[in-house]
């Protein structure tokens, strides 16, 4: 998902895809959010990528960031190769997190009952308690999919933590194509210890909610064009935005918004290719290369030409 500007008034986002919300990463902070127990948002642009050189210096501090607060690593791949990468090589330290029953649900918030939806509240409780996370832990995300590092991402500023404890490895951190690897450092096959746990609760913060949520009611203002300054991205794959997918799978991805933009997620990754466009479902397979981002100036000028600069609010699908 993605947040340009400054919002004036309340502004809201629609979840289905997560990786939009990269631009936010790279570019700008979305407020503060969280209530009064929350660690203060420093002003202005904060990042939320971080380089393999500044992990590796909060690893070698033991595992404590450049203001002294614990550093939790957490491995966030998903299914099918999530077990057997994490296995087979991940950042030190990282802890795996089982994202389909961790991060994830099925349940409703409208008409019907949805997969991958964000988790429950009692689900985050048992998740940070489990991790040992409080409101000053440091919360880095690795894996093997940077698609599935940002929706943890999202996940947690959703639930109140302050953008600028979280923060996603920009590049994979397993399997092929690590950047781990590549900057000379190794994976490690071990399980590390579990930490100890809190008690922490994400109840007892205000969340962000209404900041990263939107309800199918403003969706549809949005693709009836009822709400002024907005534009909906679809970021589905091809084989997704033109329904040319296998029968399986066609009556899901057979539609798409009114006055949506088509803008697929790979496209703002550096030096990769979108693989297969008719593959069926892409979001895991299509993408080849490191997953690093393009930076922020190629971002902004993508982002200026498609028309996405100057808006109160963008809804990603």
């Amino acid at each position: 998902m993605i947040f340009l500007n400054k919002h004036k008034s309340r502004s809201t986002l629609l979840l289905i895809s997560a990786f939009l919300m990269l631009v936010s990463l790279s570019l700008w902070s979305c407020g503060g959010g969280g209530g009064d127990s929350t660690p203060p948002t420093p002003t202005g642009p904060v990042s939320s990528l971080l380089s393999v050189s500044q992990l590796k210096t909060w690893i070698d501090n033991g595992y404590k960031d450049g203001n002294g607060n614990k550093v939790v690593v957490l491995d966030t791949s998903y299914l099918p190769n999530n077990v057997t990468d994490y296995n087979a090589g991940h950042i030190p330290g990282a802890i795996f997190v089982d994202f389909p029953n961790e991060l994830v649900a099925v349940r409703s918030d409208g008409p019907m009952n949805v997969a991958l939806m964000v988790n429950t509240g009692p689900q985050m409780d048992a998740l940070v308690q489990r991790l040992g996370i409080d409101k000053n832990t440091t919360v880095v995300f690795t894996g093997h999919h940077i698609y599935w590092m940002t929706r943890a991402w999202w996940t947690f500023r959703y639930w109140g933590f302050p953008q600028n404890h979280l923060f996603v490895l920009n590049g994979k951190g397993t399997t092929a194509q690590s950047v781990w690897k590549a900057a000379g450092y190794a994976l490690e096959t071990t399980t590390p210890p579990a930490p100890t746990p809190s008690t922490f609760s994400v109840s007892s913060w205000k969340g962000n909610m209404d900041m990263f949520r939107a309800p199918l009611s403003e969706v549809q203002l949005v693709a009836q064009k009822k709400i002024a300054n907005c534009v909906m991205v679809d970021s589905r794959a091809e084989s997704e935005w033109n329904a040319v997918v296998s029968a399986t799978f066609a009556s899901a991805y057979a539609y798409r918004f009114n006055n949506s933009v088509w803008r697929p997620w790979e496209l703002n990754l550096a030096g990769t290719n979108l693989g297969d466009p008719y593959s069926v479902i892409s979001v895991v397979g299509s993408a080849t290369g490191n997953h690093v981002l393009k930076t922020p100036d190629q971002l902004l000028a993508e982002f200026t030409t498609q028309g996405f600069i100057g808006k109160n609010l963008v809804v990603d699908t």
